[in-house]
């Protein structure tokens, strides 16, 4: 089920058996049905309170579920809208390097004479 949850592919019977190839077909069927039943159950939403009539501890779960899907989908963008920025900014980088590279091959780097004081010495020099 790391499909999933990792990388956000849908499993189906036919994906899981062709991942493992062992058995036969109702084994990831059934292995399917177990996970979607344990996946339903542990994301529906319970709040517990005595004091609130079963009705509004239903709806309150539900709105938070409503609420916890609503944030990850907007998360989901801004995370896409930041990949997209950071591979523009790497696109960017390889672009001015290549420039760069280019610009050395036509013009190499000249040396500059050594830093000398007024009296022609060289004060960096340990003579």
């Amino acid at each position: 089920m790391l499909l999933f949850f990792r990388h956000g592919i849908t499993p189906t019977a036919n994906k899981l058996y062709q991942l493992v190839r062992k058995g036969s077909m109702s084994a990831p069927a059934e292995a399917l049905t177990k996970f979607w039943e344990t996946l339903r159950e542990k994301s529906r939403i319970r709040i517990e309170h005595p004091d609130l009539p079963e009705p509004l501890r239903e709806a309150a779960g539900e709105m938070v579920g409503a609420l916890w899907q609503r944030a990850q989908a907007v998360a989901q963008e801004a995370l896409v809208q930041l990949r997209e920025e950071a591979r523009a900014q790497v696109l960017a980088a390889e672009v001015l390097e290549r420039v760069n590279l280019h610009r050395k091959d036509e013009h190499p780097v000249k040396r500059s004479p050594k830093p000398q004081n007024r009296l022609g010495v060289n004060p960096l020099s340990a003579e």
